[in-house]
């Protein structure tokens, strides 16, 4: 926890960070971990996602979900859905600042429910509580964010219908 809230308060100690995970994806390139790269790369993503570069970490989690689907590493694929799902819902809650379109958030937002429905599927089947509670609860954020972009909209019955879907992710544990 101490490690995330450094990287949360920026700064000189964040640079450092950057650089010192650029230097470890490189030296796991060379020597061709790939699992291990992969995983590095979602990681990596994640941290651009908390830092409001949801770009980038999209970016980062995509060259590590195909780099898991060509490894075959399951796991691996479900821990970038994951990311992706909560990178994708991250980049629609930009309509906020007027940086896109409803129409544009609405699409990220139906990105980041693709990628954590399949997340939801695959850590089911792995029978893995934890990473599955992680995808739910996340569908329920991302939810809980389409209602309020519809709710500010105007358009009041997508919004409810998001509003009780909040829910429904829990129903399913």
């Amino acid at each position: 926890m101490r490690y995330y809230n450094k990287i949360k308060r920026g700064g000189l100690f964040i640079q450092t960070t950057f650089f010192q995970l650029h230097r470890a994806l490189a030296i796991r390139r060379k020597i061709g971990h790939k699992y291990r790269l992969a995983l590095s790369l979602n990681t990596r993503g994640r941290i651009f996602t908390l830092q409001d570069q949801s770009s980038w970490g999209i970016k980062m989690s995509e060259e590590a979900l195909e780099i898991c689907k060509i490894l075959g590493a399951e796991r691996g694929v479900g821990l970038a859905y994951n990311a992706l799902g909560f990178s994708w819902r991250k980049k629609g809650n930009e309509w906020k600042l007027d940086v896109m379109t409803i129409e544009e958030a609405e699409d990220a937002f139906t990105r980041a429910e693709d990628y954590l429905l399949q997340a939801v599927d695959l850590f089911t089947h792995f029978s893995e509580p934890i990473r599955q509670w992680e995808a739910n609860n996340e569908l329920g954020s991302l939810y809980g964010d389409w209602a309020w972009l519809y709710h500010q909209k105007d358009k009041f019955d997508q919004a409810l219908r998001y509003y009780t879907d909040i829910y429904k992710p829990f129903c399913r544990l």
